[in-house]
């Protein structure tokens, strides 16, 4: 089992609730530049493409990104639904003891990813419904959130 530096997990934790915190200044701060009638729907628009870009990482997107290299991408199958990650020390160690948990890692690489799409997805307030962001937000997540 490996040994996770505390100092490293905790400063993780710590800068990915920040970035969490994000999330709704963003949704608002869209919110300030619509008409008022589109306010809702642009608080909901941020909303609901940070939970499809959550779950999008929890079943495939962690695993393409930082899997076991295939051909052209990483394996899907390595950390698929978050599994295998409990007891690997994940990047930033520099030996076999230390580094941060793999769902610290996880989470951390995640948030970056969810707000991204969110600032750059120039959402189309009253023009749009729910279900076209839905669909294209899977792939613009994929699209623009680079493999490490």
């Amino acid at each position: 089992m490996a040994t996770f530096d505390s100092g490293s997990t905790g400063f993780i934790i710590v800068c990915m609730a920040l970035v969490n915190l994000m999330t709704p200044g963003l949704a608002f701060f869209y919110g300030g530049l619509v008409r008022q009638q589109n306010v809702l729907t642009i608080i909901m628009q941020n909303f609901v493409s940070m939970g499809l870009v959550t779950m999008i990482w929890i079943v495939w997107g962690f695993s393409l990104c930082f899997g076991e290299s295939g051909k052209l991408i990483g394996n899907p199958r390595t950390y698929a639904m978050l599994s295998n990650i409990e007891d690997h020390a994940m990047h930033g160690s520099r030996d076999a003891n230390g580094g941060i948990p793999g769902l610290a890692f996880a989470g951390a690489s995640l948030t970056p990813a969810s707000t991204h799409l969110q600032s750059h997805a120039n959402f189309p307030c009253d023009r749009n419904l729910l279900e076209s962001l839905t669909s294209s937000s899977v792939a613009r997540s994929r699209a623009r959130h680079p493999r490490f």
